[in-house]
């Protein structure tokens, strides 16, 4: 059980240079060239991990994964985008409303029950939300939260596709599968848009956003994967929300923003009803269903 937290923890330290090795590619990138530039990165370090693992490649083919692909696309966009108008801090604490939006589609989409204790953490994560962006009032600031709140969005409807029709998939199977299928989507946006050119050939760039691609999707999701099997996912989940701290300690060096008191009190509130939502959830689940892990399987006691 411990190795799965250990593996969630690193799998948080390494997802978390995502966000500033990304804004380092913006400096020199559009939005789409670094999309484009980080999928074709993680497709590169899939396609090498697969061939030294098996010598050859799984495509995993079905219209769940085509649809899971299209959302990934249209959700980097956005990510890129929002991240290219505001900080790597921001964007980091605003990923985090994808936990409150998951609670919110699984009640939707899967039918799920919702307690009152969970009703008003979501409130108030959305109401900290609300405060920890209330005096960016730029049109530009305005489009990043948008749009980093849409890639949350998209983020969380993915992980719940992922989690009732694909988890019988390999991780880097389907990394590998639904950013192939990105690319394709990301390279008819780019022909429509005309934002591909030469610049994307930019060597500094290129490096910052091979990073990004490395250390925050291919290693941070396969040790994220890897980490769900070996423990249940409420707690996986807690220590995955801690994130924005990493991603704040991260960037803030380099990419820093202005924090008054209102906003760092809706910060915190975002943060810690994120967490206690998690804990709610994991204690909810602990007295439906009484469980032990063995061997790296859950069994009912």
């Amino acid at each position: 059980m411990y190795k799965g937290y250990w593996l969630g923890l690193y799998s948080v330290l390494f997802s978390s240079l995502y966000h500033p090795f990304l804004k380092f590619s913006l400096q020199s990138f559009n939005a789409t060239q670094a999309a484009l530039a980080e999928v074709v990165f993680t497709l590169i370090f899939c396609f090498l991990f697969q061939r030294y693992k098996s010598g050859g490649l799984k495509f995993q083919w079905n219209s769940t994964i085509l649809l899971c692909g299209i959302l990934n696309a249209v959700g980097l966009i956005s990510f890129c985008i929002g991240l290219k108008l505001l900080s790597p801090v921001t964007v980091g604490l605003l990923g985090r409303t994808s936990i409150l939006f998951s609670i919110l589609l699984s009640v939707v989409i899967l039918k799920e029950k919702i307690t009152l204790p969970q009703a008003i953490l979501i409130i108030v994560g959305f109401l900290g939300c609300f405060l920890f962006v209330f005096q960016d009032s730029k049109f530009s600031s305005a489009v990043g939260i948008a749009l980093s709140l849409i890639y949350a969005l998209f983020f969380a409807i993915t992980n719940i596709i992922t989690k009732v029709k694909l988890n019988h998939i390999p991780g880097n199977d389907l990394l590998l599968t639904s950013r192939a299928i990105s690319l394709i989507f990301i390279l008819i946006y780019a022909f429509f848009s005309g934002d591909l050119n030469w610049e994307i050939l930019n060597p500094e760039a290129l490096g910052w956003a091979g990073m990004a691609s490395f250390f925050g999707i291919f290693v941070g999701f396969n040790l994220y994967y890897a980490g769900l099997k070996l423990t249940n996912l409420s707690v996986f989940t807690m220590i995955r929300s801690t994130s924005p701290l990493f991603v704040a300690i991260y960037s803030w060096p380099f990419f820093p923003v202005p924090l008054p008191n209102f906003k760092i009190f809706g910060g915190l509130l975002l943060f810690f009803s994120v967490l206690f939502l998690v804990a709610v959830d994991f204690k909810k689940m602990k007295k439906e269903v009484p469980i032990k892990l063995f061997q790296g399987k859950l069994e009912k006691v």
